[in-house]
């Protein structure tokens, strides 16, 4: 459980309804609460996943990639606005290669 951060549904994205709509394609039960998430874990699946133009959904979902294999984030430049060299610093310091 996530709570504390109902503030964040009125940033670049609805970031608790999109990521649980985005958790949701891998397999994840999300279920959004007034002031955060509830997760249960669930086997992953593998799923290309969309940042709803959010930078941060973006390198988040990204995180995915590191325990289920071909997961891709559309839109990867959206990380530009805060992180631009991210995809770069996930593949050399991580190994992780997502490609939108």
């Amino acid at each position: 459980v996530i709570r504390g951060v109902g503030f964040i549904r009125s940033k670049e994205s609805d970031r608790l309804g999109d990521l649980s709509a985005e958790l949701a394609k891998c397999g994840v039960l999300a279920e959004v609460q007034p002031d955060g998430l509830r997760i249960e874990p669930r086997p992953l699946r593998s799923s290309v996943l969309v940042p709803h133009d959010d930078h941060r959904l973006a390198m988040s979902l990204a995180l995915l990639g590191l325990v289920q294999p071909d997961v891709s984030v559309e839109d990867p430049d959206v990380v530009g606005k805060s992180w631009p060299n991210y995809w770069s610093a996930m593949s050399s310091g991580l190994g992780l290669a997502l490609l939108g």
